[in-house]
């Protein structure tokens, strides 16, 4: 195979399956719910913990969502109603952003229809959970958070149990951790064991696919609810693509662009609850939110689709 050359590669592939050892993946349909218009929406999946759906594309902390929250609203706004309009509720949060959704939402009657997940600490700083937790309340104008997340599930022994004991008391609905790399999974695994949470949040794509060999399994055994970010990893898949057409047979999985394909393979995963699609142009989220929409790729499209980023 190594004296194929790129275009000789795909024609053959669009004829017949490529042989690589993935594990087998859920395929169907996404999703066949339509909004009045009689447009699709997108599918949703289940949280284990509460049989909460959640919408299975959702927004990362993008550039945009830190703007001034009356002088700059446009383009927040318009991000905003195509999420809701597409059947997506996830939005991910920190201290600046949760603000500026406060008023954007509020003004759009919308708050209590998203589901945020709020920070607890930054970096490594260690340091309770319950004035993050609260601050968090007080911004959003709620007595309850839909979901607080300790960044790089940093000084988890001090904020675990008060996290806890602010959901037992009712003002959070659920609890996560959040890890960014693959060097940390090994961390990771452990404090899922330890604590049980209800969400982790973790990177995947088709160039970071480390995280579909022990951690969503994990998932899946202890029934946590798993959000992906990076899909893109940070713009490095889209400079890979970039110039290349996508093969026919993409086609049978619904692969409209770039995007699709990407967002799609993850979304094959059965344990991945929601993907973290960041985008501070309409015209690109617009795009990422309908590769939540349609048939998802079979054992045999993962397949090709590994193989053909090798060759890219």
């Amino acid at each position: 195979m190594n004296n194929l050359n790129r275009r000789e590669f795909i024609q053959r592939t669009t004829a017949t399956g490529v042989s690589l050892s993935l594990p087998v993946m859920a395929s169907g349909p996404l999703s066949a719910a339509t909004d009045n218009a009689g447009n699709k929406l997108m599918a949703t999946r289940i949280i284990p913990s509460s049989g909460e759906s959640l919408g299975v594309i959702g927004y990362g902390t993008a550039r945009t969502f830190r703007q001034n929250p009356v002088k700059d609203k446009d383009t927040p706004m318009t991000l905003l109603k195509m999420l809701r309009e597409a059947g997506g509720n996830f939005i991910d949060t920190d201290a600046v952003i949760e603000k500026n959704l406060a008023v954007w939402l509020n003004e759009m009657g919308s708050l209590d229809k998203v589901f945020l997940g709020n920070s607890i600490g930054g970096g490594s700083t260690p340091g309770p959970a319950a004035p993050d937790i609260e601050r968090s309340l007080a911004v959003l104008g709620k007595n309850t958070l839909d979901l607080a997340q300790v960044r790089n599930a940093a000084d988890m022994d001090n904020r675990w149990p008060v996290m806890r004991e602010l959901k037992e008391a009712g003002k959070v609905r659920h609890l996560g951790m959040t890890i960014a790399h693959h060097s940390q999974y090994e961390k990771l695994e452990a404090l899922m064991k330890k604590y049980r949470p209800d969400f982790i949040q973790v990177n995947y794509s088709i160039l970071e696919p480390k995280t579909e060999q022990r951690i969503l399994p994990l998932a899946s055994d202890l029934g946590v609810a798993v959000v992906i970010m990076r899909p893109f990893v940070n713009g490095e898949y889209f400079g890979k693509v970039s110039g290349h057409s996508l093969p026919e047979w993409t086609a049978e999985f619904d692969c409209k662009s770039w995007s699709h394909f990407a967002l799609k393979y993850i979304l094959a995963n059965p344990n991945v609850t929601c993907v973290m699609a960041e985008s501070s142009k309409p015209k690109h989220a617009r795009d990422n939110l309908q590769g939540g929409v349609g048939r998802l790729p079979d054992d045999n499209h993962l397949k090709r689709m590994r193989e053909l980023m090798t060759w890219m």
